[in-house]
């Protein structure tokens, strides 16, 4: 291209705005969240007429929701073509009822962006964004008009985000015919939880 003494087919893009949302039910104090995600606004900037593939990668932290006694390093992506002056916004999901997880409360979440024409891939930008969600009804998760509700104030804002209230698991002790039955509960209350636990008798 050089040689030729034209320019370089370069694929280029800007990140416009990001929001994070996350979809659960609440009343009072507590939030339960369902699904999570972020909108992330590209614009292809290029001068090339030419479709361009962006490539929206991030990473983030996430505890499992067992009181941050585990960490994992998390990455999702999505993908979105841009005709040349286009824009559109991206949807990246955390958290889609039991699969994935979402971010840590104030916890930072890295957007990093490529965009990859004929001529190569190349690097559009970063950006770092606080994860403090505006939080939606996830049966509309996939309105926009659910997007402008939550900048309209109309949610519990103030609800603190409680992704597994209840987890259980169940243990085989080794060399016994026994098993352990374990309850992680998340309790925002003062006041305990009761639990009944049950089992069918098997008939012999």
């Amino acid at each position: 291209m050089i040689a030729q003494r034209s320019d370089s087919n370069v694929a280029t893009g800007q990140i416009e705005s990001i929001a994070n949302y996350s979809g659960g039910y609440g009343a009072g104090p507590i939030w339960i969240e369902k699904e999570c995600y972020s909108d992330i606004t590209l614009t292809n900037t290029s001068v090339t007429s030419d479709s361009i593939a962006f490539r929206v990668i991030a990473t983030y932290a996430y505890d499992g929701g067992l009181f941050d006694m585990v960490y994992m390093p998390m990455v999702v992506e999505e993908t979105v073509n841009l005709f040349s002056g286009q824009s559109e916004t991206l949807r990246i999901f955390y958290k889609q009822g039991s699969q994935g997880g979402c971010p840590n409360q104030d916890s930072n979440i890295t957007f990093d962006v490529l965009a990859s024409n004929d001529s190569g891939t190349f690097y559009v930008g970063s950006n770092a964004d606080q994860w403090n969600p505006q939080r939606v009804n996830p049966l509309s998760i996939h309105n926009a008009s659910a997007i402008s509700m939550a900048t309209n104030g109309t949610l519990a804002s103030n609800a603190p985000s409680i992704e597994n209230p209840i987890d259980t698991h169940i243990f085989s002790l080794p060399g016994q015919l026994q098993y352990e039955g374990q309850i992680w509960v998340v309790n925002p209350f003062t006041q305990s939880i009761s639990t009944a636990i049950t089992q069918p008798i098997p008939r012999i």
